[in-house]
């Protein structure tokens, strides 16, 4: 046998070990088995280039501080940075074949699946908020990118995708939420208390006053236009009373979110108008009282957008909690309304909901459709 044939399986054997610098020499002959030589040299020169673009390509990922993967056309990882080992609590053998989804939360739809349709539908790119579910069960709000690969034939061969950890950004976010709406509290509650104690005060005296007056009126005339005015003072003084209820109901302050929200379905102004179900359990728990605020504002939103837009006859109200969450769900029978793609609702009202929710860490999710009424799902963690 050709000694040359040696030598080639040993350079095969370097070449499977890493060692893509050796080569052989051609001898004088030039024949057949120098051609397969030429042919092995030049493996030998595209897998150390290769192995060169691979090794620049993953110190490029493992330079990055954000999650970066490298999937492929099954959602598979092919390829993970340091940095995302590190935030996902694993390590890069226990990535490495793991479907994209597995660090999804549970209970959403496919996010490689929306990523795979939106990139063939022609998107350069796509962007997209989620959740994953790192080590030890820990929650990570994630704002994710992700694009094709070209390889060199400048087909596109793999997806690349990151993921940026948001959760600083969202609590800031949520810091500056609670700030804003702070500030409206306390400007409906000075209001309030400045209806009640003083205007409302001397629309008592001007009324005691009237009923005086009519009480020692000799004339008829006079008295029975004191007597109107008496009683147009009473329904100012119970429009007064609404209002004042609307902007800071002091059963809210001194009885808890449920006893407002009795009150508030008991109001004259919805008497005939629209029917209220509350399922409530008898220890559903006492909530810090800007998170009970923010509920009863949702409630009144709700119940404004039932009655204005959708025309509904009933309302049903459930609360539901465990040891970690509260969950309050919101329904009526009214027209119902269309949701935009992107967009958690059509209204300003309808983001003030979700602005008040997200401060606290919880979440709506809205569910509407022309003739099928509206639905809150509410979310709220409870902080032991």
């Amino acid at each position: 046998m050709d000694k040359r044939i040696h030598k080639i399986n040993k350079l095969l054997t370097d070449y499977s070990l890493g060692k893509f610098d050796r080569r052989l020499e051609l001898s004088e002959n030039l024949d057949d088995i120098d051609a397969f030589i030429n042919g092995v040299n030049m493996l030998g020169e595209e897998l150390k280039d290769s192995t060169i673009r691979k090794n620049y390509f993953i110190n490029i990922l493992n330079s990055v501080s954000d999650i970066v993967m490298v999937l492929n056309r099954a959602g598979r990882v092919e390829e993970i940075n340091r940095a995302g080992c590190e935030q996902l609590g694993c390590s890069r053998e226990e990535a490495l074949g793991k479907s994209l989804d597995e660090w999804q939360e549970a209970g959403r739809s496919s996010l490689f699946a929306r990523i795979l349709q939106r990139l063939r539908a022609g998107a350069p790119s796509v962007h997209e908020d989620g959740v994953f579910i790192a080590g030890q069960q820990r929650k990570m709000p994630v704002h994710i990118y992700a694009c094709y690969l070209m390889d060199d034939m400048r087909k596109n061969s793999s997806i690349l995708v990151t993921a940026k950890d948001i959760t600083l950004q969202i609590q800031s976010e949520n810091l500056l939420l609670r700030a804003i709406i702070d500030t409206q509290e306390q400007e409906r509650q000075r209001l309030a208390a400045d209806l009640h104690d003083s205007l409302g005060q001397q629309i008592s005296a001007i009324k005691f006053y009237i009923s005086a007056a009519a009480d020692t009126s000799e004339d008829r005339h006079n008295r029975d236009i004191l007597v109107k005015s008496k009683d147009a003072l009473m329904k100012v003084q119970a429009e007064m009373r609404n209002i004042c209820f609307n902007l800071m109901p002091k059963t809210l302050e001194e009885f808890g979110l449920l006893k407002a929200i009795e009150e508030l379905c008991k109001q004259p102004i919805y008497a005939g108008r629209v029917r209220f179900e509350i399922d409530c359990p008898d220890d559903f728990p006492s909530l810090p009282q800007q998170v009970e605020i923010d509920i009863f504002r949702v409630i009144q939103e709700f119940i404004a957008n039932a009655l204005t837009h959708g025309k509904a006859e009933k309302i049903w109200m459930r609360f539901q909690h465990n040891r970690n969450q509260i969950r309050i769900v919101l329904r009526d029978n009214g027209h119902g309304f269309i949701l935009p793609d992107g967009m958690a609702s059509p209204g300003r009202g309808l983001y003030n909901v979700q602005s008040r929710i997200k401060s606290h860490s919880g979440e709506v999710k809205i569910k509407s459709a022309p003739g099928s009424g509206a639905e809150y799902q509410l979310t709220l963690p409870i902080k032991h």
